[in-house]
């Protein structure tokens, strides 16, 4: 067994094991093709089946820490009773500025995705188009495919 495949394999037990444990858990992927104002592809996975609510996603460049703990908020409220939809406008998710959710798909999932506003607390215009369009490629459905370099969100 080469080491990669170890690596792997060990990754994939501690996933295991988190999921059994929380019953949820968080993927965090950097897209490094991308040398400016990268993208992330975080998402939940096991919303739906332990609390019957939507997967989570957010793509703006969050450093691991700051995602998680977006993630962990979201999932302490959803506990709590909390559900988020489309269109929703939380204003406890960052200090000072709502975010929103829209509809997204990750890897044939139904995900809400989580839009950051700019610098100046806004939701709308181009900084939100930018995290709204963006599509990852997921190697099996060309229609989800990211064919090119995401404008810098800068």
């Amino acid at each position: 067994m080469n080491r990669q495949k170890r690596a792997m394999d060990k990754l994939l037990a501690k996933q295991d094991q988190m999921m059994k444990q929380r019953g949820w858990i968080m993927h965090y992927v950097l897209y490094p093709p991308f040398p400016s104002g990268e993208w992330v592809n975080c998402h939940t996975h096991g919303l739906q089946a332990k609390f019957g609510h939507v997967d989570f996603q957010l793509v703006y460049p969050l450093g691991l820490d700051t995602a998680n703990n977006i993630m962990d908020l979201l999932v302490e409220q959803i506990e709590a009773g909390r559900k988020f939809a489309p269109g929703d406008k939380p204003t406890e998710i960052i200090k000072r500025f709502p975010v929103t959710f829209v509809a997204a798909v990750e890897d044939h999932n139904q995900v809400l995705r989580i839009i950051f506003p700019d610098r100046d607390g806004n939701l709308e215009g181009e900084f939100a188009r930018k995290q709204i369009q963006v599509r990852f490629d997921d190697d099996s459905d060309d229609e989800n495919r990211l064919t090119k370099a995401p404008p810098n969100l800068n």
